[in-house]
């Protein structure tokens, strides 16, 4: 992870070296639809749901490129949603656990502006998304089930800009595994679908060179 970081904070610095190139911060909402699964161990049926998750992210970008552009983002990224446990097909209700997840997000997005003017951008992106958990809840035992935070994901952000003078607006599809990884009693393990989750963010750009050309 701090190789990772590292690297970012490195390619940040050097976009001075680009004809064009602009750096920022930006902050802005989260949310993603829950999932209601089920699976079977031993005969015995298991479902998790997820409800909807709400949150926050606040970090740094760089954008190094004019019309087609490459956009790394350190974010900080928290997630709250509660997460309920159930077994067995007669069972009402079931056990739950208020998760909060914690972690630091390093997208890496390839984009292309469809409009470029001075004043006015509009862009699309896609890229890879490296996701870094940094002390999200610690999920206790439900039903024989164990909860594990796992210490790395890689995932897929894609969306669409809109430049107005120095502010940036995004709104970005999120497509990355479950933060956690399931177990029962007998050490097997179970997968949940990926977390389909929306973000909206703005950005500020504090200093750079947008000029198009």
């Amino acid at each position: 992870m701090k190789k990772t970081l590292l690297m970012l904070a490195t390619l940040m610095v050097s976009v001075a070296a680009f004809s064009q190139y602009s750096f920022g911060v930006k902050a802005g909402y989260n949310t993603s639809l829950g999932f209601d699964n089920s699976w079977n161990f031993n005969s015995s049926s298991i479902n998790l749901k997820n409800d909807m998750a709400n949150g926050f992210h606040v970090g740094l970008y760089a954008r190094i490129g004019r019309s087609l552009y490459v956009q790394p983002e350190l974010l900080y990224n928290l997630d709250i949603y509660r997460q309920t446990l159930s077994v067995g097909d007669w069972q009402i209700g079931g056990s739950y656990n208020e998760i909060k997840a914690s972690t630091f997000d390093v997208p890496v997005l390839l984009g292309y502006s469809i409009i470029n003017t001075n004043m006015f951008k509009l862009r699309i992106m896609v890229g890879p998304k490296f996701r870094f958990n940094c002390g999200s809840t610690k999920v206790a035992e439900q039903d024989g089930v164990t909860a594990t935070a796992k210490p790395v994901q890689v995932g897929l952000d894609t969306g669409l800009g809109i430049d107005l003078w120095r502010l940036s607006l995004d709104v970005r599809y999120n497509l990355i595994g479950d933060l956690y990884k399931y177990t029962n009693a007998e050490g097997e393990k179970f997968n949940t679908d990926p977390n389909n989750a929306f973000t909206v963010s703005l950005g500020f750009r504090i200093l750079g060179n947008n000029r198009r050309r």
